[in-house]
């Protein structure tokens, strides 16, 4: 008997996405690249960046763990 994972994987995708995404401008940083940039600018920056990231990856991942038309309410 096999356990099935219930997390869809778009929020592991998208999750995922958005981890990298903060971990890259971290290290960015770290570097020096944004020495010229306002720290006040830089943080919607980065959340801009995150949460398109975000969606692009939880729109492009297939979810598996969908039965198609399941939660859809048949047609009245």
């Amino acid at each position: 008997m096999g356990a099935t994972n219930p997390v869809s994987p778009k929020v592991t995708a998208a999750a995922l996405a958005a981890a990298v995404t903060t971990i890259i401008f971290f290290v960015l940083s770290l570097v020096g690249l944004f020495d010229d940039v306002d720290a006040k600018a830089l943080t919607p920056l980065e959340g801009a960046v995150t949460t398109v990231l975000a969606f692009v990856f939880g729109y492009l991942i297939p979810d598996e763990n969908r039965e198609q038309g399941k939660g859809v309410p048949p047609p009245t």
